[in-house]
């Protein structure tokens, strides 16, 4: 991955094809850190036949592996295929933490698939943190959902994550002065 960092990838690619000519196994950590690199570079696909590889090889991928494709494909604008890879990865038994959860939560908000967010979100609950709400209350305000995003602000402030700046100016006083509400605005500060 130190690699890809650097942006060195060509040499991480190399690094992997000598490691094949050398008949030497890669791990899942060395499989997770080139599907990562990939991904990084917008090359999920070759990212996928890594994946596949893997699986070949009959190693298991865990979080981080299925975690790079969601990122790479939500990066990429593929958010359908990000959520084929969040299937697959509920489906082998792997849970996805707040990071994979917020990647497909901020993908799908900007994708305007507001409706899967919300059944996700109710899903994910336990895994919910300031961010996961961030982004939920941002695209409710874009929606006009004011009501919603308030209830779901009075929420975090229940669970004590400390909604940051970010919740309240942006999504919140954002939302609602950008709908012409500067009075509920007024009120929020």
């Amino acid at each position: 991955m130190g690699c890809f960092k650097n942006e060195k990838a060509g040499k991480a690619l190399k690094l992997w094809d000598e490691m094949k000519e050398k008949e030497i196994a890669p791990s899942v950590i060395t499989y997770n850190s080139i599907i990562a690199g990939l991904c990084q570079m917008g090359k999920t696909d070759q990212a996928r036949d890594k994946l596949n590889e893997l699986l070949e090889s009959d190693l298991v991928p865990g979080e981080i592996t299925y975690s790079a494709i969601i990122h790479g494909h939500c990066w990429e604008d593929q958010v359908e295929k990000a959520f084929q890879f969040h299937n697959k990865m509920v489906e082998n038994k792997v849970k996805p933490n707040a990071f994979t959860c917020n990647v497909l939560l901020r993908g799908i908000c900007r994708e305007g698939m507001l409706g899967k967010p919300l059944k996700l979100f109710n899903t994910w609950i336990s895994k919910g943190n300031a961010i996961s709400y961030n982004k939920i209350i941002l695209a409710l305000c874009k929606e006009k959902r004011f009501e919603e995003a308030s209830d779901l602000l009075a929420e975090v402030d229940k669970k004590k994550l400390e909604p940051d700046c970010y919740t309240y100016n942006a999504a919140i006083l954002g939302g609602l002065t950008d709908a012409g509400r500067t009075e509920d605005a007024e009120e929020f500060i």
